[in-house]
């Protein structure tokens, strides 16, 4: 981005500065370059998790219970006899690809929770990077007067991104969030 998109409020977007009050950086793990041209170095860095998509032709997946141990692979039931299995959790930078030794470690994983899934279809398979804030939990809050920041929620980010866009989203608007930033401050 030019200089002067590098100031807060102002946003380059293919080359078109774009004028805002306020402005949300939600970018997972790209957070950190997003908020450098701003002065501000956040370690953010990203975490691949590979997941497994599977298909129990005839079973009614829809409404089962999410499985979600302590260790160990999530199983997530979906409408179409489809079941999530994953996910890895791999400190491996920004590569984004699918391996046979990560997909060895959740269909192995998946078969010691759920044996019954060993006749499942392979659909596909996912990978994601997740954004982790290196000194802990998320990180949630003002970074400056007009930006606000949201990321960090590592694996958590399906089930706590809602939530946490209400958060961020509070902030921009001048509101009370609802819980307290505190832990989650920039």
């Amino acid at each position: 981005p030019s200089p002067a998109a590098t100031r807060p409020g102002r946003f380059a977007e293919e080359g078109t500065l774009i004028e805002a009050d306020m402005v949300i950086v939600a970018a997972g793990a790209w957070t950190g370059e997003v908020c450098r041209p701003l002065g501000v170095e956040l370690p953010v860095f990203p975490r691949r998790g590979q997941i497994l998509h599977a298909t129990l032709e005839g079973v009614d997946t829809a409404w089962w219970p999410m499985v979600l141990p302590r260790v160990g692979p999530y199983l997530l039931g979906f409408p179409d006899s489809r079941v999530v299995i994953g996910a890895t959790v791999e400190d491996v930078g920004f590569a984004p690809r699918v391996t046979m030794g990560g997909l060895d470690e959740v269909i192995e994983a998946g078969l010691r929770v759920a044996p019954g899934l060993f006749a499942a279809t392979v659909a596909e398979a996912r990978v994601g990077l997740r954004p982790v804030y290196a000194p802990g939990p998320a990180l949630i809050g003002p970074l400056t007067g007009r930006v606000v920041v949201a990321t960090g929620l590592s694996a958590y980010g399906l089930t706590a991104g809602p939530f946490t866009g209400r958060i961020a989203a509070a902030l921009a608007l001048g509101e009370e969030p609802p819980i307290d930033i505190a832990p989650y401050a920039p």
